[in-house]
């Protein structure tokens, strides 16, 4: 039997999500839904792109949320920060939804963690973030590699990738990793300016975060400007070197007696969604961080961002504009 499957955005991320459920194994009547008619159109345009497989689907275009049918077996959220809560509450006042996803930056305000996570509760919804890295074959294998080890640095460093709307990417693979929760942050190093994000009505941030965990590790999450470097992932323990390079695929694991390459196998959303929703409707539960696992780590760099944002923008405002 089909089950419904909803996509709330049809922006470039909502049409790869909407690529990766075509792909699913699964039979699903697919809801998108968007007020943009242009949005609509490429994601009409993207699911047409992927073939059809032997799972019967459907597909319906709409435009507002009560257009959803009431029952939903999933829902993936895939706006933007600024209006997601808001979407979240109008969703729930009428549809009973059995699992959901969320993009992130999940929020800008604190007070929205705790209500949007009150409200989960109520209408016991099981919820994740979308934070791929956990999904990602050669993470799961890092994971098994570092397991029992003591991590002392996890360091990011690159160019132009995004500093405020990316690093909880970085620090969700950290928290995976290592199985720490618990992280301060100093942004003294960040550079004293207020970037305009590639997406209109968001800011971003340049320079560096330095962090440290309960247990000691240090972290350094630095992004530059003005050259054209790829991100590379370092990770130390007392016993090996690890670096990995997505956008080349060149990772190894150096220790006293060896040099150890590691295979890269990174994925697009697109590859991604429809192993997300087979995992979710047949074994009811994912890789991804449940809701209140992520919206912790949020929280944490969530406040300084904000400090950040209200000393360059000279304002006392609660919401901090990143996505």
């Amino acid at each position: 039997m089909a089950q419904n499957v909803a996509i709330i955005g049809a922006g470039q991320l909502g049409t790869r999500h909407l690529q990766g459920l075509k792909s699913a194994k699964l039979a699903m009547n697919i809801y998108v839904v968007d007020n943009s008619d242009n949005s609509l159109d490429l994601a009409k345009l993207r699911y047409s792109e992927v073939p059809e497989n032997e799972y019967e689907k459907t597909i319906t275009y709409v435009k507002q949320l009560g257009e959803l049918p009431p029952h939903l077996e999933l829902v993936i959220v895939a706006t933007s920060s600024a209006p997601r809560s808001l979407i979240f509450n109008e969703l729930i006042k009428g549809k009973k939804i059995k699992f959901l996803v969320f993009e992130k930056f999940l929020f800008q305000t604190i007070a929205e963690y705790d209500e949007v996570s009150n409200k989960l509760r109520e209408k016991s919804i099981q919820c994740w973030v979308n934070c791929t890295r956990r999904m990602f074959p050669h993470y799961l294998e890092l994971k098994n590699i570092l397991s029992g080890e003591d991590v002392l640095a996890f360091e990011v460093l690159g160019s132009n990738w995004g500093l405020a709307c990316n690093s909880i990417h970085y620090i969700d693979l950290f928290a995976f990793l290592t199985g720490e929760q618990f992280i301060e942050y100093d942004l003294t190093r960040l550079n004293n300016e207020i970037y305009s994000s590639k997406r209109a009505g968001y800011i971003e941030f340049n320079g560096t975060i330095l962090g440290k965990s309960e247990n000691g590790c240090r972290l350094n999450l630095l992004c530059e400007i003005d050259e054209k470097v790829s991100v590379i992932i370092r990770i130390t323990t007392k016993n090996f070197f690890i670096e990995i390079n997505e956008a080349t695929g060149v990772a190894f694991l150096l220790s006293d007696n060896e040099k150890k390459d590691i295979k890269v196998s990174s994925l697009y959303q697109s590859q991604l969604t429809g192993l997300l929703a087979e995992s979710l409707l047949n074994n009811l539960t994912c890789n991804l961080p449940t809701y209140q696992e992520s919206a912790a780590l949020h929280k944490q760099i969530l406040l300084p961002f904000l400090e950040k944002y209200n000393e360059l923008a000279g304002t006392a405002s609660h919401v901090c504009p990143i996505t």
